[in-house]
């Protein structure tokens, strides 16, 4: 079973988002288990079990980018996509590994496109 973490503080944001993901998994007939996190810190404390992460990069608190620091620092192999309101941050997402930078609002094709990039670099078909 594929495993995505959505992290995004704005709770409107993570409902919807969250939604989106289960939405794009159930079209591509994808057993996925999708949990959403209200912060970089919360999403740290649940460990690092997921194959997808979607981090919003302007969290309140720990950042996106520095949350994605931490995970790669203890060792967290998977996927990252960073969500964001903001440009400025792609030279840092890319550094980190990120296979997509998409910018809100998040449209559904947007997103289609990161989570069939994501499942690519998982060897998923």
């Amino acid at each position: 079973m594929l495993r995505i973490a959505v992290c995004e503080d704005e709770p409107h944001l993570l409902e919807q988002l969250s939604g989106q993901v289960r939405a794009f998994c159930s079209a591509q007939n994808l057993a996925a288990q999708v949990a959403a996190y209200p912060s970089g810190e919360r999403l740290l404390l649940a460990g690092m079990d997921s194959d997808i992460a979607l981090l919003d990069i302007g969290l309140g608190g720990l950042s996106g980018v520095e949350t994605a620091r931490r995970m790669r620092a203890k060792g967290f192999a998977g996927v990252l996509v960073f969500v964001t309101s903001h440009r400025d941050y792609a030279l840092d997402a890319f550094a980190l590994g990120a296979v997509h930078y998409l910018v809100k609002p998040v449209e559904p094709q947007g997103l289609a496109e990161a989570l069939v990039r994501a499942l690519q670099r998982l060897g998923h078909r």
